[in-house]
């Protein structure tokens, strides 16, 4: 994966430096907006101002304050981990997997089951619906809270995030 794939779903300078603060906090996280801005080389004004709209989305949560020794405690960022879900699938001949993870990503729950292999390609297909749906209802995920998602033959996000929310909910 290039580059330019990386981030092809931003599409402006604000929407780019919201996604790198995410991105440094995700990494080095918990941190403070110094720490940012020693990572990232944005402008203080411009790292405030967007922590606070992120903030207000969700997406990031005050983690705590650090001990600063040399002046006032600064109030450390993280990524807000319920903000959204993962959903990751796997099969193989024997098994089919299915796993719900928050954004740390921690996994919620695991549902797998044992291959059925005598229904065809389209037997499979529901047997993955239905594995995934047990691991969303294990977490109490509801399937429009799915952030992305990954599983066998595909790369991360190729499909719409609205296709795999429906094949979950049909």
């Amino acid at each position: 994966m290039d580059k330019t794939e990386l981030m092809s779903y931003v599409t402006t300078q604000r929407e780019r430096d919201k996604a790198v603060i995410l991105s440094v906090v995700r990494s080095f996280g918990p941190v403070s907006q110094v720490d940012i801005r020693h990572l990232t080389h944005l402008r203080a004004s411009s790292i405030s101002q967007l922590v606070n709209e992120l903030l207000e989305e969700g997406r990031l949560k005050i983690s705590g304050r650090n001990d600063n020794p040399t002046g006032r405690k600064q109030i450390l960022l993280g990524i807000n981990e319920e903000q959204g879900f993962l959903l990751g699938i796997e099969f193989d001949s024997e098994f089919v997997v299915a796993g719900a993870m928050d954004l740390t990503p921690r996994i919620r729950s695991l549902a797998k089951q044992p291959a059925i292999r005598d229904k065809g390609v389209s037997g499979l297909v529901e047997q993955l619906k239905r594995c995934a749906r047990r691991a969303l209802e294990q977490a109490r995920i509801p399937p429009r809270r799915l952030r992305w998602y990954r599983h066998c033959g595909c790369r991360a996000g190729q499909s719409p995030r609205r296709d795999i929310r429906n094949v979950v909910t049909a």
